[in-house]
């Protein structure tokens, strides 16, 4: 079909229809939707050349397990008000990001809306800044401050063990200080 015979459609019987061009080609339709169907998938295979899905509406993919993969993906939007969503549509689902021994990086602010956990240790580099919000922070095991240290608030320490405090010059500036206890060696 085709100039020089260079569209070519083929049907054996067993492996179904062909279609086949020695050029670059465009399938579409005037009216309606353009629908692939296949009782055993389809499959769009660009080589190494790129595959394109380029449209002004929205691209709605559903399946079952969904798997992306690539040696780079990225994943951008324009819309600066909504921005890019993951997990948003059904509560309760569970979102993982990174393998065990990933390195992620959030290359801006990051928001927490909901409670934290963090499974292990939290750096903060040099120069930076850790702080606290006006809530009750609570902490379940060993704290090391090296470092000057600022509390702008009470501070409460319950213990059956002993507070050590190890400085050169320790300041205590209040206008009520209470220290409470029985032993006082």
């Amino acid at each position: 079909m085709g100039a020089d015979d260079d569209f070519k459609i083929t049907h054996d019987g067993t492996t179904g229809a062909t279609i086949a061009s020695a050029t670059a080609s465009t399938y579409s339709t005037s009216a309606g939707a353009l629908s692939l169907t296949g009782a055993g998938g389809v499959n769009i295979n660009g080589n190494t050349a790129k595959v394109d899905i380029t449209t002004s509406g929205v691209v709605d993919i559903n399946s079952g397990a969904f798997t992306l993969d690539g040696s780079t993906i990225a994943i951008n939007g324009t819309d600066t008000t909504t921005g890019v969503t993951i997990g948003t549509t059904t509560s309760g689902v569970p979102v993982t990001i990174g393998h065990t021994t990933s390195e992620v990086t959030v290359a801006d602010n990051l928001t927490v809306t909901g409670t934290t956990a963090l499974n292990d240790n939290v750096s903060v580099a040099a120069d930076k800044s850790f702080t606290v919000g006006n809530g009750i922070t609570t902490l379940g095991g060993t704290l090391a401050v090296t470092g000057a240290t600022t509390l702008n608030n009470t501070l409460t320490v319950n213990t059956a063990g002993v507070v050590d405090i190890n400085s050169g010059a320790f300041t205590l500036d209040g206008s009520t200080i209470a220290i409470n206890g029985t032993d006082t060696t």
